[in-house]
């Protein structure tokens, strides 16, 4: 399948879920779902993504997070997962709170567009081949990945690109996912995965 839409990177209603929570990679890594919700497509003010196809809704899914053995969260292996429409999602924006206010992720980029050294500092955006995607690792059979690329440039001078996330030196902290999901893939069953293990169910 393949995805004609694009995020510009420039900056609904709430989803009833019930908390669960999970430990992960050998009980090292506990993850907590609050809840998850509906939010604009062109405004947030914890998410730089804007969401500009009437095709794609933005929802954002907000988990607690700790790592028992205070070694740095690999936050690329997150996803969100439609067992209805069978697609994977990869989130386009990903903030964390380690007190009060939510800092964005780093943004990484998967392909080496030409931005401007100034304006990569500015947006919080780094080329890093020699981080891994994890994202990538991870296979669920019949299913198709759904990763949007996000442009960084004009109407007239598109740069796009699928992005992903560097991580960062907190080990207690909340985070909050956001996804673009398609309006077509109707009746939706989503569920948050880590990795290739459920975490949570997320009721639209």
């Amino acid at each position: 399948m393949k995805l004609k839409l694009s995020i510009s990177i420039l900056t609904l209603l709430t989803i009833l879920s019930f908390g669960q929570e999970k430990k992960v990679e050998n009980g090292m890594l506990y993850i907590e779902f609050l809840k998850a919700k509906k939010v604009s497509n062109t405004f947030n003010l914890n998410s730089s993504s804007k969401v500009k196809s009437n095709e794609l809704k933005k929802i954002s899914v907000k988990c607690k997070i700790e790592s028992l053995n205070k070694v740095d969260v690999d936050i690329n292996k997150f996803s969100l997962i439609d067992n209805k429409n069978k697609l994977r999602y990869r989130p386009i924006d990903v903030s964390f709170q380690p007190s009060t206010g939510y800092i964005a992720y780093k943004k990484l980029l998967k392909t080496d567009i030409k931005l401007g050294s100034m304006y990569m500092h500015q947006a919080n955006i780094a080329y890093k081949p020699e981080i891994k995607d994890s994202y990538t690792d991870y296979y669920f059979e019949g299913y198709t990945n759904i990763e949007i690329p996000s442009d960084f440039g004009t109407n007239k001078k598109p740069k796009k690109t699928v992005i992903y996330f560097q991580s960062h030196g907190f080990h207690d902290f909340k985070s909050l996912f956001f996804f673009a999901i398609l309006n077509s893939a109707e009746n939706p069953d989503l569920e948050l995965y880590y990795g290739n293990e459920k975490i949570s169910k997320v009721k639209l």
